[in-house]
């Protein structure tokens, strides 16, 4: 499996994708994180992660 990986600084956004894109619907399973599956392959095909800076501050101490 090859997973990427970009991070928008401006809008301090982590998007992770699973193989290559894919449309997909968007659940959002705990506070912040967003996880893309598409129902026709049955298949996760990546992650957001929104205010990962805050997140990482709240919950690790990093970076604050």
């Amino acid at each position: 499996m090859k997973v990427t990986s970009d991070y928008d600084d401006k809008a301090d956004v982590l998007y992770l994708t699973f193989d290559d894109a894919e449309p997909a619907l968007c659940y959002e399973r705990k506070i912040s994180v967003l996880v893309r599956y598409n129902p026709g392959t049955d298949r996760i095909s990546g992650i957001t992660i929104l205010n990962l800076k805050e997140l990482l501050v709240t919950y690790t101490g990093w970076g604050g």
